[in-house]
């Protein structure tokens, strides 16, 4: 009971600083985070964000190709001077890719397994962005698909179906226990249909 008292009042003190904002398109369920504590969310971030990629988790975090380590190899492998002449097989080229494929493939493999919340706008849309960088860099590459990549496609597919099982719950209960929209069945049965929303609307943005 007191647990389900904090979790009412956490709901209630966002649901007033929207208002306040004037937030609109949020309806409870939404939120990744609704069932947990503020404590709770920052230390488990500080611990994963520790042993993880920090540019998927982080909110404003800096694009792969802003980061000064890619532009130096990406400088190296496009580097060649004018009266140099570039082979089919310059091995030079295949630098950035190897090291993508070395690196960059498994910690995002480890994250998408381990810390990525389908349902944290931030997370997926820095995922979907990050896998678009590193896939066209592959694909520029003449190297046939890599088992890393195949790993973290099959890894986000996994995912996104466990989302499914686990976040995708929407009650059933009988007519005239929810006609009465304050009723606690009413409002868990809103919560849980606006997680499924969610839900479906993060599976999109990963396609």
């Amino acid at each position: 009971m007191k647990l389900l008292k904090m979790c009412e009042h956490r709901r209630t003190c966002r649901r007033q600083l929207r208002e306040r904002s004037q937030t609109a398109g949020h309806h409870e369920g939404m939120s990744s985070d609704e069932e947990l504590a503020l404590t709770e969310v920052t230390e488990f971030q500080k611990s994963k964000a520790e042993q993880l990629t920090g540019m998927i988790f982080q909110q404003n975090s800096t694009d792969l190709k802003e980061m000064p380590w890619f532009r130096a190899v990406e400088g190296f492998s496009d580097a060649k001077k004018p009266s140099e002449s570039k082979r089919d097989d310059d091995p030079d080229e295949e630098v950035l890719p190897r090291v993508i494929e070395k690196t960059i493939l498994p910690k995002t493999t480890a994250f998408a397994k381990n810390v990525w919340d389908p349902l944290s706008t931030s997370q997926t849309e820095n995922l979907t962005q990050l896998c678009d960088n590193v896939f066209e860099k592959q694909v520029l590459s003449r190297r046939e698909c890599s088992q890393a990549k195949q790993d973290l496609i099959n890894t986000v597919v996994l995912r996104m179906k466990q989302s499914v099982e686990e976040d995708v719950f929407i009650p059933l209960y009988p007519k005239s226990t929810v006609e009465d929209k304050s009723s606690p069945c009413s409002k868990f049965q809103g919560r849980r249909f606006w997680s499924a929303v969610e839900v479906k609307k993060k599976h999109r943005s990963c396609l």
